[in-house]
């Protein structure tokens, strides 16, 4: 339940935890005072090498069948920060050619991307087996294969075959995925669990179709506020970005401009169209836009089985049962979001990242005094300032 920070996520943690900061002091502490957990230290640091970046080129050019030349010059962006990997596959080809094993492989993909691995997605399941197990890349293509014709006919079948079973959270899945130890024990974990599996999160998408059904029905107590011509109208999704989730972010793709904070946070912002995609799963909801729906909704009365017996008590609480005290509700407020990001397969909130310290920030809002969405929104407004002064935030 506790989580182990780091040096970095310590000091930006006590730092909003310990301090009422203005919209315009929390982005000069990000900009100032905060330390960050980039993608080029995780990666030196995994790495456990006096020249990690010639290593890595000469093991991703056995792998990727590129050419040296053009395989160090990515390295080298990636190692100066001047670029990310493209892809998921890219930073799994890395966890191999650094022999990383599947913690180190874990965090690794967390500091690039929005999660670690996906041990929902068959691929990325092989491929923590691999890493765990000591197989190359090589072998791990040749048993993703195998599980895929596994998975593939367990899916095909017109119902249920005896046997399969139903783990509705991916923390199950990974529970039980991690006692995984040999190749048979893992067909027979595709052979039981195929239908349990999938690209999409299905729980974290069930959560964020009824975010959107809540902000697209207004309760009447929501809605008699509203302008009368607006009170029983059904929010379209466009009306929702322009309305809770926009919150001043740029639309603009064009980041070339952007300062390091700026890029973090802008990346994946959720538009219109990426939340149709997600709504229609063509793509999986991303952590960022659960986050920001969470916070929208401040839908902070989780479903009883995220919480322990030990922990029910304690923090299965409403809001006026909450404390006064703004670092012990911060607090509360914080293993809330955590319990809501664990059970969908999601990472925690990390306080070496920019725009978890910006989530953190918003969740020290007074209850009754202040919006946590809105002094989420007031933060970023300051910080995309320039940008939107040269045009609208569409």
């Amino acid at each position: 339940m506790k989580a182990v920070y780091t040096r970095i996520a310590k000091n930006n943690l006590a730092q909003i935890a310990n301090r009422q900061m203005t919209p315009e002091e929390m982005i000069g502490f990000l900009k100032e005072g905060a330390l960050y957990r980039k993608f080029p230290d995780v990666l030196r640091q995994v790495c456990q090498d006096e020249n990690p970046a010639s290593r890595l080129a000469r093991n991703l050019e056995k792998i990727t069948g590129l050419n040296y030349a053009d395989t160090s010059r990515k390295v080298r962006n990636w190692m100066t920060g001047k670029s990310l990997p493209q892809s998921r596959e890219d930073l799994f080809q890395i966890c191999f050619a650094l022999h990383l094993d599947e913690a180190s492989a874990d965090c690794l993909l967390m500091s690039a991307d929005e999660t670690g691995i996906h041990y929902r997605n068959p691929d990325e399941l092989v491929y923590a087996f691999a890493l765990r197990t000591g197989r190359n890349y090589q072998e791990a293509q040749i048993l993703k294969e195998k599980m895929r014709e596994i998975y593939d006919a367990r899916n095909a079948a017109a119902s249920p075959e005896p046997g399969d079973s139903s783990l509705k959270y991916t923390r199950q899945i990974r529970d039980v995925f991690s006692r995984v130890r040999t190749e048979e024990e893992l067909e027979q974990f595709f052979l039981t669990y195929s239908r349990d599996l999938g690209v999409i999160h299905r729980t974290a998408h069930e959560k964020f179709t009824r975010f959107l059904d809540d902000l697209q029905n207004p309760q009447d107590d929501i809605a008699e506020s509203l302008e009368k011509d607006r009170q029983n109208e059904k929010y379209s999704v466009e009306r929702i970005v322009k309305e809770y989730i926009r919150m001043h972010v740029p639309s603009t793709r064009k980041t070339k401009d952007f300062s390091y904070i700026q890029k973090v946070i802008k990346k994946n912002w959720p538009s219109e169209s990426e939340l149709i995609r997600m709504k229609k799963k063509k793509k999986d909801v991303s952590r960022k836009a659960m986050i920001i729906l969470f916070l929208v909704t401040e839908d902070f009365e989780l479903i009883d089985e995220a919480l322990s017996e030990e922990d029910e008590g304690k923090f299965h609480l409403y809001y006026e049962d909450l404390p006064e005290n703004a670092d012990e509700k911060l607090e509360i407020r914080l293993k809330k979001i955590n319990l809501f990001l664990g059970q969908y397969g999601m990472n925690w909130l990390d306080p070496g990242n920019p725009f978890d310290c910006l989530v953190l920030y918003a969740l020290r809002a007074q209850y009754g005094d202040e919006v946590i969405s809105e002094k989420f929104s007031a933060a970023l407004k300051v910080l995309f300032e320039d940008q939107n002064k040269a045009g609208p935030a569409v």
